[in-house]
């Protein structure tokens, strides 16, 4: 009973951490968010996604499609707002923590190693953790298909327990689903489930027949998206863009440079940097003195690795190698969404490490609970400190603020105007002009349009979006520009849109 209470205090906790101010922090929505936002109105007004395709598998710059669909009820719901573009990932978030408590009970079971202690410690960290607090509040999908992929292990769990074959079946069935929600699972969830394989051999031995069904439900589910995928060429693939062999050189050594290419990653991937101390440049992070994770879960994960003698600690040591090896295939920095896939294995060992230190106390007779929990106290803090006030005000470009306000205007305006150009400094602009004004895809493809080379549109109707050259663009009659002050002499400004400290990002101007 006092679990129970323990339980729901944490959830309620995890529910305010997430909901609260949650179309004001982050500032703003992202081109990424607004793009969801709008193929989820599209669908439910048509059918179609943004280029017109009936019921897609995949969207936009192919993006898996769950979260396109799964967010159509809250658009039916709320209407096209910001927070029913973000609302399926917080509550998606909330779920997971519930759900991570579940799975570690089962762990428990299994193993009879944890206990109910450990587990509630395991749910708290998840609730509080900055990294799946950031990734709940934001229109991301890696947030859903984490929690599909959780969902799918605790069924396979309860099978172990149990050993009824529909819920091997079901598992089977989710694992599957999984790669319909992000584009890591492709790799995280087959590798995790030759994993499970290895690890659980010797049970799974007894029910090939039923392993085999399963292995063909599994492979049948994922079968349409991965047909979809292989039928394009590979730089339209989102997997074509960013993994970490797209410069091959036609001389090099594969042999060679693969393998080098993919552990100079790997370490990339283990940035102290990002991980416990600053999140500045991290993309849809940008929390000052923050990482991922706090500075004492470092201690804590270190002291759970190393005190879990058993073969669970094999277990979770190999799924943090799967998560990583899948953001280690990519470009660029420590990706958070990429390997959010590693979060849980890395809070269950913290959770033992927490308990570890509290034997070493009990045995020393040293009273340091107070001083451990004060440190996360202080971590958290200061994390909701810097979420909550300091980062607004800090990184409002980096979540495209005043896009939504440029858009807006725009769409106010967009009759008395023969053409209307806003700058290609924010970035996917199209796409707000889309969603706040409710333009079908039937109506983009009945007007001039397009195409931009990546994703979305360049032009349509009598919008372009494109750098202004204010030397030669003035000269355009009847238009109105929408640029920074970069591109537009300020003394030329009708109005100007400005960030929350002050700060003039776009000057608009209309021509005669």
């Amino acid at each position: 009973m006092r679990s129970s209470k323990v339980l729901v205090a944490i959830l309620l906790l995890a529910f305010f951490f997430r909901f609260f101010q949650l179309t004001s922090v982050p500032p703003s929505l992202h081109g990424d968010e607004i793009g969801v936002g709008y193929n989820a109105w599209t669908l439910l007004t048509s059918g179609a996604g943004e280029y017109g395709e009936k019921f897609p598998l995949t969207f936009r710059a192919d993006i898996s499609p769950l979260i396109f669909y799964l967010t159509v009820p809250a658009i039916a719901f709320f209407g096209p707002t910001e927070f029913a573009i973000r609302s399926l990932s917080t509550l998606t978030g909330v779920l997971t923590v519930f759900v991570a408590y579940v799975f570690c009970l089962k762990l428990c079971r299994l193993y009879g190693l944890l206990n109910s202690r450990i587990c509630l410690l395991f749910t708290l960290l998840m609730a509080i953790s900055p990294w799946h607090i950031q990734v709940s509040r934001i229109g991301h999908d890696a947030s859903l298909a984490l929690l599909i992929q959780m969902i799918a292990m605790i069924i396979f769990l309860h099978f172990l327990e149990k050993q009824k074959p529909g819920l091997l079946l079901l598992s089977a069935f989710l694992f599957g689903l999984s790669v319909y929600a992000y584009h890591t699972p492709s790799f995280t969830t087959p590798v995790l489930l030759l994993l499970l394989l290895v690890t659980f051999r010797k049970i799974l031995n007894r029910f090939r027949p039923i392993l085999l069904l399963a292995f063909f439900i599994f492979i049948a589910v994922i079968t349409p998206i991965a047909l979809h995928r292989i039928s394009k060429p590979l730089g339209d693939t989102r997997f074509g863009g960013i993994n970490i062999f797209i410069r091959e050189q036609p001389d090099e050594n594969l042999l060679v440079t693969i393998p080098r290419r993919f552990a100079v990653s790997f370490i990339n991937q283990l940035n102290p940097v990002s991980w416990f101390w600053d999140t500045s440049s991290s993309r849809y992070f940008n929390v000052k003195n923050n990482g991922f994770l706090y500075v004492l879960d470092f201690g804590l994960i270190s002291l759970g690795i190393w005190n879990l003698k058993s073969k669970l600690r094999l277990f979770l040591l190999g799924w943090i190698i799967i998560g990583l090896s899948a953001g280690a295939l990519t470009t660029g920095p420590v990706n958070a969404g990429r390997i959010l896939f590693i979060l849980p294995p890395l809070l269950l060992f913290a959770s033992i490490g927490f308990f570890s230190v509290l034997q070493i106390m009990l045995k020393k007779n040293l009273n340091l609970l107070v001083v451990l929990v004060s440190v996360y106290i202080l971590g958290l803090s200061n994390f909701l400190i810097q979420y909550f006030n300091v980062s607004p005000q800090l990184f409002y470009k980096k979540w495209e603020y005043g896009a939504k306000e440029a858009a807006k205007f725009s769409l106010s305006h967009e009759s008395q105007v023969q053409k209307i150009v806003i700058t290609d400094q924010i970035k996917q602009g199209y796409i707000y002009v889309l969603y706040y004004g409710q333009k079908s895809p039937a109506w983009i493809q009945s007007v001039f349009n397009k195409k931009h080379p990546y994703i979305g549109y360049s032009a349509f109707g009598n919008y372009e979006f494109r750098t202004i050259n204010w030397e030669r663009d003035r000269y355009l009659k009847q238009t109105l520009f929408i640029g920074t002050p970069d591109e537009i002499p300020s003394a030329f400004f009708i109005n100007s849109i400005s960030a929350p400290d002050g700060t003039v990002l776009y000057g608009i101007v209309q021509t005669d």
